[in-house]
């Protein structure tokens, strides 16, 4: 069966909704012949509390050792980095730039769930249906992309998880993320993890959209020059690489002809 041989979007237990040790992700890795692996954990806030989405900013050095021990340990069976999944939150740029600048950490990768205001949490797929907050999530991600801090972005969907069926409002946001990714040269990712969501089983609500979404990639498969990442998006140690799992994604990969990429340029 064909495979990949990177995970790039691996989280821990840091960020409160992941499981496992880092050892153990690294071994599940290594055993599916994987030959990279990332660490990207929610990134440490200074000053910003989010218990359960991600950890405080007091495990950051506790992360960045812990993997580059592990590191050092594995390699000579595999590449291992650490880096984080950050918001583009423009009052945290100088602290993402000093992150990379110092070599704390390899890389970062842009995964848009939410924004800060007037130090309030608003999360956009919460108001998916609303087109303004549509708009404000594909304006966030473009001007994360603007600063070359990210080596993609993860879950470019993650907006269709807020709506209940596609638009035109929908398909526009999609062409302008695609245009961005070829302009400012930031992959999308094809990620997996939207597929781990449990299913609405209540028959009186109607469904929200899923992502991966396959309304979105048809679009993208319009942009060639948009290089995509397959991002397992691993929460807990056995998804790091689940057949199933790589195989639909190879499979959605060669039917809308994507411009796949094997390895980030950030580090």
């Amino acid at each position: 069966m064909e495979k990949i041989d990177y995970c790039y979007h691996t989280h821990t237990t840091r960020c409160g909704h992941a499981y496992g040790s880092e050892e153990e992700y690294i071994q599940v890795a290594i055993n599916n012949g994987l030959k990279v692996i990332g660490f990207t954990d929610h990134v440490f806030l200074p000053g910003i509390s989010q218990p359960g989405m991600r950890g405080d900013y007091s495990l950051l050095d506790d992360y960045v050792n812990t993997i580059k021990g592990l590191k050092e340990k594995y390699k000579d069976q595999i590449e291992i980095l650490v880096g984080f999944e950050a918001e583009y939150l423009e009052q945290f740029v100088p602290y993402y730039k000093e992150l990379l600048d110092s070599k704390k950490i390899d890389y970062l990768i842009l995964g848009q769930h939410n924004y800060v205001k007037d130090n309030k949490i608003i999360w956009y797929n919460a108001n998916g249906e609303n087109n303004e907050f549509l708009h404000l999530y594909i304006t966030h991600i473009i001007e994360g992309m603007k600063t070359g801090l990210f080596s993609y972005i993860a879950h470019p969907d993650f907006f269709t998880h807020g709506l209940y069926e596609w638009s035109d409002e929908a398909s526009q946001a999609a062409r302008r993320l695609c245009e961005a990714s070829i302009k400012y040269d930031v992959p999308l990712e094809f990620n997996l993890g939207g597929f781990r969501y449990p299913y609405n089983d209540n028959p009186n609500r109607k469904a929200k959209l899923r992502y991966p979404n396959m309304d979105f990639w048809k679009i993208v498969s319009e942009y060639p020059d948009v290089k995509v990442f397959i991002g397992p998006d691993a929460h807990k140690p056995e998804t790091v690489s689940i057949d199933y799992e790589i195989e639909y994604a190879l499979s959605k990969v060669k039917e809308f002809n994507l411009n796949l990429q094997t390895r980030i340029k950030n580090h």
